[in-house]
């Protein structure tokens, strides 16, 4: 049995032209994010996305709940300027 290594994801290049499926998919997971948020925390006060950069979600959860203090991290800067640039 060969063991293959993993390489090490290129985050600038993902966050730049994300996969084919992925607005497919981000927009399936936006959807069942906002409804488990409203359903479980119907007025939050503030979110945090952990593994944020260049988030879809960030901008719809702020659509849903407008007075909520939004905030997002993450260790690439590419994708953090991404979404700063998209949702100041």
């Amino acid at each position: 049995m060969t063991t293959r290594r993993a390489e090490a994801t290129d985050w600038d290049a993902y966050y730049r032209k994300p996969a084919l499926f992925a607005r497919l998919s981000r927009g399936i997971n936006e959807r069942a994010l906002v409804r488990a948020v409203s359903r479980f925390a119907p007025a939050p006060t503030s979110i945090l996305e952990i593994g944020g950069g260049n988030s879809q979600f960030l901008c719809a959860l702020h659509e849903r709940f407008p007075g909520a203090k939004l905030a997002a991290i993450d260790s690439n800067p590419t994708g953090l300027r991404l979404l700063q640039d998209r949702a100041p």
